[in-house]
């Protein structure tokens, strides 16, 4: 979080399916979010918003997906003014939440994945988002998945997706870390973990280094 822009700058969550005795995932509670509001935070470091306070085509979107949390305590909490950007709501309602899902069902196949979400601000060193009613609004969000396979290797899968109404096809969202590092001008994965990683997964990001 940066107080200066009062701005969620990324999160990071770790999705971890409970396998039945067969080894298949168990099937993750539904949660109606139907009469679930966005809370203020405690902390008084975000405006108390509300859809209201967001324009169209603005949607208030999670950073911590509510989808990934396994109980009603943990989606609850996640209708925080701490875990939400302004996103565009053909963004929030389609092409992200299919990227969500999809992380989180590929989750099954691995013994857990550790994904850090997080939001485009800046282009070349200054932050050039555009705000809306005193609330900053990013120009993208990417998402850094880590998956760590019974092995103990990884596979690493990272994308980025625009803020905005446009057509995203998952293929086409799919980039190196490399990318992300730039942008962002912050680093995700020490060294150390990158080793740990399985080749193909690094071949885009080690081809531009």
């Amino acid at each position: 979080w940066c107080i200066e822009i009062k701005s969620l700058l990324f999160v990071v969550e770790k999705i971890e399916w409970t396998k039945n005795a067969h080894g298949n995932a168990v099937v993750k509670p539904k949660f109606d979010r139907r009469n679930v509001c966005f809370k203020k935070d405690a902390f008084k470091l975000m405006f108390d918003v509300s859809c209201k306070t967001l324009v169209h085509p603005y949607d208030l979107g999670h950073a911590h997906a509510a989808g990934n949390c396994f109980t009603k305590e943990d989606f609850i909490a996640s209708f925080s003014n701490l875990n939400f950007w302004p996103m565009h709501h053909v963004l929030n309602r389609n092409y992200w939440r299919v990227l969500e899902k999809r992380i989180r069902d590929e989750a099954k196949q691995f013994k857990c994945v550790y994904v850090t979400t997080g939001a485009i601000i800046s282009k070349k060193g200054k932050v050039v988002a555009k705000y809306i009613n005193g609330i900053l609004v990013p120009r993208a969000f990417f998402k850094i998945a880590f998956f760590e396979r019974y092995d103990g290797q990884y596979v690493l899968k990272c994308y980025l997706m625009s803020n905005n109404g446009t057509v995203q096809s998952m293929s086409a969202s799919e980039v190196s870390l490399l990318l992300i590092e730039k942008l962002t001008k912050r680093y995700y994965l020490t060294p150390s973990v990158l080793a740990k990683v399985l080749p193909a997964s690094l071949k885009d990001h080690i081809e531009k280094l």
